[in-house]
């Protein structure tokens, strides 16, 4: 059974329900205490009328919490004292306050010591002690992702599943007799921090990882700039963090397949992974904001190949040649390393360049030597030229071995497709493509999109976003008659000069009197809004997408 409760309110004084209210309530939850798996508490404002206490003592069979309030946590606890035996069945938390302390945290890990999956949002930095020392079985960690953590299924290794609990659920001896081994190693199997934003602190996450390091399989860790060493105007010369230290000791990620990561300001975690990764697991890498690209390139170079190598944001000075030349060198060694790989079961299947000005005709010529390759995705700024790409996917294509692209993503590429022919012309050139995405692409029209319909016979696949030259809905109409689609999605764009006209509008309305606005409001609201409903999609200034699924 599932429960959401979203600021139940006494609607007669539209404030939070009484004392007597909440008696109700709880009376209610024990009736369906053995039936009730889920429950969902949403509160949109300060002063949630339920305790965390509340909703664990008198739901004995709950197995999901989601607290989601403007409260911090210390003020929804209540008196957790009063529960004397942990809580048995729950093992999926997500925790959205104003803040969450490790202080407060403690109490409810503590008597929730099967928690599996935990979220945090507004979460302090020493969080990571209170869930160090009070989660044996937690395997999904989420610190202030800010989003809802994603379905792992497809991403850990089902043989690696933890199958019974660290502690028996019915023999209290077992909590203390087992401390000496849930110090020595943990459970956790997938972390996961911001995109980009506040980064995760360094002392906290090491020892995570120290802890957790035998079991970990995926990283999406953001050690970016942390709001503390922001306040204290870090980095500083000359001076190395604690986890510097740590990060000297013996680590070894021996299950890590996916690796996604922001470099820490005092460059500690970027080396440490490269050292700690195991080629026999790793298959994914996400370099953001690096600019150690010839470490990255050497490191991966005395190991078996990755199935997806991704560099997005590479901080390379874009005068600084000589840097980039570096840059350029390392990754052709990396790919003729990966082209003369032996196994070719085992070898690179997905790249993305995204925002990598280095990256040069250079670096896709030994690129197209990669017999396994079938997914590229181009974002931003490069350093090659239309002819380049073309002469990639040619080269690809005439190996004649199996070698093709079938998924191509191109966005942010006005500099590179600057009309509709040239993507055409492009597109046609990749022999095998069936899943096409185009985004933020801004010389392509909606004649464009159907020339590509027309003309890419295997496409099955085909995603526009954000590109201000496709704006009828007629489009996705044409589409969807020429051609049976798997996934067919076509974002509408039509350019927003809304606030332009505010402001004109503004400036006469000042030189009007009353009566004038009036009539104007009058003739707007009579003929403008009219129109507006009579066009439909085209005459609003906004985005919609038409999504189809066939």
């Amino acid at each position: 059974m599932y429960i959401f409760i979203f600021d139940i309110l006494d609607y007669t004084t539209k404030k939070v329900l009484n004392a007597n209210s909440i008696k109700h309530l709880t009376s209610a939850l024990w009736k369906i205490r053995h039936t009730l798996t889920t429950f969902k508490l949403e509160v949109t404002r300060c002063g949630a009328f339920l305790k965390v206490v509340d909703i664990l003592s008198h739901c004995p069979n709950l197995k999901k919490l989601v607290l989601d309030t403007k409260d911090k946590l210390d003020e929804i606890l209540g008196d957790m004292t009063v529960l004397e035996e942990p809580h048995h069945s729950l093992v999926d938390l997500t925790v959205i306050t104003s803040q969450t302390t490790g202080d407060a945290l403690q109490p409810i890990l503590k008597l929730c010591p099967f928690v599996k999956r935990l979220r945090l949002e507004c979460a302090v930095s020493d969080v990571f002690d209170a869930v160090c020392d009070n989660c044996p079985n937690l395997e999904i960690f989420g610190y202030n992702p800010d989003y809802e953590l994603s379905d792992t299924g497809d991403m850990l290794n089902p043989n690696y599943d933890n199958k019974s609990p660290v502690l028996s659920p019915s023999n209290n001896d077992d909590i203390i007799a087992n401390k000496e081994q849930q110090e020595e190693s943990g459970r956790l199997r997938a972390f996961y921090s911001e995109n980009a934003g506040y980064g995760v602190p360094g002392n906290g996450f090491m020892r995570l990882l120290q802890k957790n390091q035998k079991t970990l399989e995926y990283l999406y860790i953001n050690l970016l700039e942390t709001e503390e060493q922001q306040n204290n105007k870090e980095p500083y010369p000359d001076f190395c963090p604690d986890y510097d230290e740590k990060a000297a000791s013996v680590i070894k990620l021996d299950r890590l397949s996916s690796l996604t990561y922001w470099p820490d300001i005092y460059g500690v975690f970027e080396p440490l992974f490269l050292r700690t990764i195991n080629g026999s697991s790793i298959k994914h890498i996400n370099a953001l904001c690096s600019s150690g690209i010839p470490s990255i390139a050497n490191a991966l170079m005395d190991l078996p190949p990755l199935e997806s190598l991704e560099l997005t944001h590479v901080e390379i000075e874009s005068d600084n040649e000589d840097a980039k030349e570096t840059a350029v060198q390392s990754l052709v060694q990396l790919f003729k390393y990966y082209a003369a790989y032996s196994d070719p079961t085992k070898n690179l299947k997905n790249v993305a360049f995204e925002n990598t000005h280095f990256v040069s005709g250079v670096v896709l010529d030994a690129l197209a030597d990669i017999k396994t390759l079938h997914e590229l995705n181009l974002f931003g700024t490069n350093n090659f030229t239309c002819q380049e790409l073309k002469n990639f996917f040619s080269k690809l294509k005439a190996q004649n071995t199996g070698a093709q692209i079938t998924k191509l993503k191109l966005s942010n590429l006005d500099d590179l497709i600057d009309s509709d022919s040239t993507l055409l012309d492009l597109v046609s050139t990749v022999d095998g493509l069936n899943t096409l995405t185009l985004y933020d692409l801004h010389h392509i029209t909606d004649d464009g999109v159907k020339a590509l319909v027309d003309n890419v016979k295997g496409l099955h696949t085909l995603i526009v976003k954000d590109c201000s030259g496709v704006i009828s809905k007629e489009t996705v109409l044409y589409a969807r008659t020429r051609k049976k689609f798997n996934q067919l999605e076509i974002t509408a764009y039509v350019y927003n000069d809304y606030d332009e006209d505010e402001e004109d509008d503004a400036d006469d309305n000042e030189e009007d009197d009353a009566d004038d606005n009036e009539d104007g409001n009058e003739d707007g609201n009579e003929d403008g809004n009219e129109d507006d409903n009579e066009d439909g999609d085209e005459s609003n200034n906004s985005t919609e997408m038409y999504n189809n699924s066939l």
